[in-house]
């Protein structure tokens, strides 16, 4: 199967969520987080609430790959966000921002069932021109999931309130996160099951239609059943988690939000993606007139070897092609997220050797983590480890143009203080463009230290705040909705 179905290209401006980085304290029990206890606060004590609570995902390797059918490895982060939903009986969709810098109300008829395009957010009485994106984000899922199918009619209503922490990072996996809280206590309030599998499609519907950002299907997964403390094995062909990854005695991923994030993210990811669907799209005429029996293709880059791609294909793509020559000569790709612009010139060869690369990469990380867990060869692991994250990290720079000079210089000072003292490599994740840098390192104060003084080498180069991400949750959907 393939999360993607057809949707509408619309291309809206992009938005983001959440508030620059600042320190917090340890994590909590889900149901001690003040983060839950104030989504509670602003709803009616008389009826039922139901509460979920789902982590950001911290992409170790594979994530930006997670349209191609490619492994993702992701960690379940302790950054989380809380959904209280709770039913009404007028015929209202109400949002509330539980920090109370917003709140929202309008009759469900035309609102959810509505076009993206055609929203206008006049509730409670006053235009919104330009309501908060937690606002937009909350009616655009449950908009999505209705039209698919994932939840039942809700036509008498429902009162969804939304909290986050402070310092919540501002990247594409909180609007997932957020996504997967909301389903999630929908599920409950509303009393049915929601089908993991089933609610890729309108999260990335969502992101992309009433957004403008990226679609991250292996971020929604992880956010929805991503098991604690562990690095989950995604497979972004068939959408689902398949269990943990092994990680050798006394060592730890660790997150690193390098406190910046580029304000071109969704623009520079979403031509990566177009740009990878006309590589896809060339291959599979390549394969359709030239004939490779051999080749197990479903349209996936993931189903190619590394010696296939660079055997078969790819001296056949070009190198960079603009779009109008490219539209004139193949037409458009069947991407439901992205339109070629007739006026860009598009990096072919680089963009779609990622994918197959990433893949692989993927593939090896799991391969030399199981292997050292079954002969304790520390040496071994850090050599190989240290390859395939610095090899993952120069391809989101070259080959895909997701680099950042702080991301960039975040990495090497890791590398430069750390390859000594128990730190096995770094590399950017996620969506790229700056944002969070994870680091496979020993659980040891020597380790922890290196750390440290890279961070503060990396404060005072850059003018940042760096921020530690510590702790681990549970998906949504593995804690489950609890009636409070």
């Amino acid at each position: 199967m393939t999360v993607d179905q057809n949707t509408s290209k619309r291309r809206p401006a992009a938005a983001t969520i959440g508030a620059p980085a600042a320190p917090r304290t340890e994590p909590k029990p889900a149901l001690e987080s003040p983060v839950l206890q104030s989504a509670i606060r602003p709803l009616r004590e008389d009826a039922a609430r139901f509460v979920a609570v789902a982590p950001t995902s911290l992409d170790v390797m594979g994530g930006l790959s997670d349209y191609t059918g490619a492994l993702s490895l992701s960690f379940p982060t302790d950054d989380h966000v809380c959904a209280a939903v709770q039913r009404r009986q007028d015929g209202k969709l109400e949002i509330l921002l539980a920090d109370g810098t917003s709140s929202f109300a309008a009759p469900i008829d035309g609102l959810v069932t509505g076009d993206p395009e055609t929203q206008s957010f006049n509730g409670n009485g006053r235009a919104h021109s330009e309501p908060p994106v937690a606002i937009r984000a909350v009616t655009a899922v449950l908009s999505e999931a209705a039209r698919a199918g994932v939840l039942p009619p809700f036509n008498k209503g429902l009162s969804v309130s939304i909290a986050m922490e402070p310092g919540f990072r501002n990247d594409v996996g909180t609007l997932h996160a957020l996504f997967a809280a909301v389903l999630t206590a929908a599920g409950g309030a509303l009393d049915c099951t929601v089908n993991v599998l089933d609610t890729l499609t309108p999260c990335n519907r969502a992101a992309a239609n009433w957004l403008g950002l990226p679609p991250a299907s292996a971020d929604a997964l992880l956010s929805f059943s991503g098991g604690a403390g562990a690095l989950n094995q995604l497979r972004m062909d068939t959408g689902e988690n398949t269990g943990v990854a092994p990680l050798p005695s006394g060592l730890c991923w660790v997150g690193v939000d390098c406190g910046f994030t580029r304000d071109d993210l969704a623009e520079r990811n979403a031509d990566v993606r177009v740009t990878t669907f006309m590589g896809r799209h060339l291959i599979d005429r390549i394969i359709r007139h030239s004939g490779c029996p051999h080749i197990s293709w479903d349209g996936l880059l993931s189903r190619l070897s590394i010696s296939e791609f660079t055997t078969r294909f790819r001296e056949r793509l070009p190198t960079t092609l603009c779009g109008q020559e490219y539209l004139d000569r193949f037409g458009e790709t069947d991407d439901p997220f992205t339109q070629i612009d007739p006026t860009l010139m598009y990096k072919i060869r680089s963009r779609t050797e990622h994918h197959v690369y990433e893949h692989d990469r993927s593939r090896q990380l799991v391969e030399c983590l199981a292997r050292a867990s079954r002969v304790a060869d520390g040496a071994s692991l850090q050599s190989e480890a240290f390859k395939i994250l610095k090899a993952s990290h120069w391809s989101y720079g070259q080959r895909c143009g997701l680099g950042s000079f702080e991301s960039d210089a975040l990495v090497a000072l890791i590398r430069g203080h750390g390859t000594d003292a128990g730190v096995y490599g770094a590399k950017v994740s996620g969506r790229g463009c700056g944002g969070v840098v994870v680091v496979l390192m020993e659980s040891s104060d020597t380790a922890e230290a290196a750390l440290e003084r890279a961070l503060h080498e990396y404060a005072v180069q850059t003018g940042r705040t760096p921020r530690i991400l510590r702790g681990s949750r549970p998906g949504a959907q593995i804690s489950g909705p609890r009636a409070m």
